[in-house]
């Protein structure tokens, strides 16, 4: 949060001397993964996130973004979408198929 007041303070300088275009700082970068979750600490609201490739790539204490019920907590082996924006990658939500519409 630090960094972001920081680069609005430096757009805000740069606007009011008013004669030259302000600055404006590049969006970080968005991307979606899919992984699973490996291990999970309900209290703390984190799971370690497994990414789904070859290399076994384990990422721990990850912080779950979406809203899970009392009912539903994220749980081992739960198939997830982690978002990495910027450098920061946090877990999106549960991938979810739901049931098929097609009749055979």
């Amino acid at each position: 949060m630090a960094v972001a007041k920081h680069l609005i303070d430096q757009l805000a300088r740069a606007a009011k001397t008013g004669d030259r275009p302000a600055w404006v700082p590049r969006p970080p970068n968005f991307s979606m993964h899919q992984g699973a979750v490996s291990r999970v600490d309900n209290f703390n609201g984190i799971v370690d996130f497994e990414a789904n490739d070859p290399s076994g790539l384990i990422i721990p204490g990850v912080r779950v973004m979406q809203s899970y019920t009392p009912d539903n907590p994220p749980g081992v082996g739960h198939v997830v979408w982690g978002g990495l924006i910027g450098n920061q990658f946090v877990i999106l939500g549960q991938h979810v198929v739901p049931n098929s519409i097609v009749i055979p």
